[in-house]
């Protein structure tokens, strides 16, 4: 059998960016090694190298071998774990300064029946909880003392960051803010949470929701809505890892997943039901139950199911699992 070489290094590129989410999956590799391999982008200047001085001879192809290798390892790493980007600056890092300094925010006020809820994190720790009654309640910190922008009334609450940021660039993650809200349980809130390299814990336990809609980018985020009630959920994740339990009562919504890891978790009540588009991305819903037909997988009773779950997945260079067996905390 002859091999084109034209493809040879797509061919390892594949293999190895294949084989290492199946490494972690079969538990012979471990997620946090796998999140490790980005560490192995000298090979590519190695294999650079070697593909100079084997120019002229038969093994000149060696070179490429080890660039393809590099990329699907370390590609295949990202699917495996999430890529760890919110440790940038400090970003989202409890331990590098969160919070340091002062509350330089602090606010408070009552919703109505129904109200909607903006919060926009941008580099920092935000945990989002509830609490018993119609009032809310918000504390910042901040170790350069940028003050939140917070803008209320009865209706509506909307949370940003100050408008200039040079955390990004600060080595020393001095501007890794830490935000936390708690949103009341006796009224409706249509709740959007965005998060840009940061991390965040969102337990909304109690909580009535009309919906919950979270961006979330560069970020590691465990969201528990499983004492939630809300019928409509979506969730966005480019390059980051979340984890995601779904409420007990019936829900639909969408979740895309880009360069990242999401796991699923649901009650073991409820019928579940995805619809899945991707590309280079890898599920584990045939081993977790779920029955295929198409695009579409289902679980077995879903059609009796008192609560169904019923949720759209694009998943593109992604790692989605349902249930795994740690949970989803």
């Amino acid at each position: 059998m002859a091999i084109d070489r034209r493809f040879l290094n797509w061919g390892i590129f594949f293999i190895a960016l294949g084989g290492v989410p199946l490494l972690v999956r079969e538990g012979l590799v471990s997620q946090s090694t796998a999140g490790e391999a980005w560490r192995l982008w000298p090979l590519v200047i190695v294999g650079i190298g070697v593909a100079i001085l084997l120019r002229r001879t038969p093994a000149a192809f060696a070179g490429g071998l080890i660039v393809a290798a590099t990329f699907g390892l370390v590609t295949g790493g990202l699917l495996a774990s999430g890529p760890q980007l919110v440790s940038v600056a400090g970003c989202g890092n409890p331990n590098a300064g969160a919070g340091a300094g002062g509350v330089t925010s602090d606010a408070s006020g009552t919703f109505g029946s129904t109200a909607s809820a903006r919060i926009q994190m941008d580099c920092g720790v935000l945990n989002v909880a509830t609490r018993p009654g119609s009032g809310w309640t918000f504390r910042g910190r901040d170790p350069q003392d940028g003050r939140a922008i917070v803008e209320s009334s009865s209706g509506s609450l909307q949370v940003t960051a100050p408008a200039r940021s040079d955390a990004f660039w600060n080595p020393s993650g001095s501007h890794n803010r830490s935000w936390a809200l708690a949103l009341p349980t006796a009224s409706t809130v249509d709740l959007t949470v965005g998060i840009n390299a940061g991390s965040g814990s969102i337990d909304l336990g109690g909580g009535n929701l009309s919906a919950f809609d979270a961006e979330l980018n560069a970020a590691d985020v465990t969201i528990d809505l499983s004492r939630a009630t809300t019928p409509d959920v979506r969730v966005s994740l480019n390059a980051g890892s979340a984890r995601l339990q779904l409420p007990a009562s019936s829900t639909a919504g969408s979740l895309s997943v880009n360069a990242g890891s999401l796991d699923l978790c649901a009650p073991a009540s409820t019928g579940v039901r995805i619809t899945v588009t991707s590309a280079l991305a890898s599920t584990d819903f045939g081993p977790s139950g779920l029955v295929r037909s198409g695009d579409t997988w289902t679980s077995p009773g879903y059609a009796t199911a008192t609560n169904r779950a019923d949720l759209r997945l694009d998943a593109n260079l992604a790692s989605v699992s349902l249930n795994p067996a740690g949970g989803c905390q």
